[in-house]
């Protein structure tokens, strides 16, 4: 039928990116996007394992809230002079290069990218706070 072949073809898109939901019209417009879980597809159907997730209650806030904790945390490290002292430490230390290659070579950004940065970034931090420059 029609409708299974606009779910067919739905589902190729989101795995060939050939064709983007907002080129296409009308009906076949929104068959696509409900196939792809968007646009007016009733309520999402809720998850039959929440009842079995059993987290930790700590006072610990589970959201970063970095719009008001990043201004605290450059702050602090400004007041303390942290970044001076650590660079001052290293400054006749052995001096730490990470190689790296562009940034996204090719291809669309994807969860490895961030991966990437993350790594870099944890990386260099343990380097400098072993004293290297």
């Amino acid at each position: 039928s029609q409708t299974a072949m606009v779910l067919l073809l739905a589902a190729v898109a989101r795995r060939v990116h050939c064709f983007a939901p907002s080129k296409l019209s009308g009906r076949t417009r929104s068959l696509a996007l409900n196939a792809k879980g968007r646009g007016g597809g009733g309520k999402k159907p809720k998850n039959p394992y929440a009842p079995t997730i059993v987290l930790p209650e700590t006072e610990f806030s589970q959201r970063a809230n970095a719009i008001v904790r990043e201004p605290e945390i450059q702050a602090f490290w400004k007041e303390h002079e942290l970044y001076d002292k650590l660079s001052k430490t290293a400054e006749d230390s052995e001096r730490f290069v990470l190689h790296d290659g562009p940034p996204y070579a090719n291809g669309d950004l994807h969860i490895g990218h961030a991966m990437n940065k993350l790594l870099k970034d944890f990386i260099n931090r343990r380097q400098l706070l072993k004293g290297k420059q």
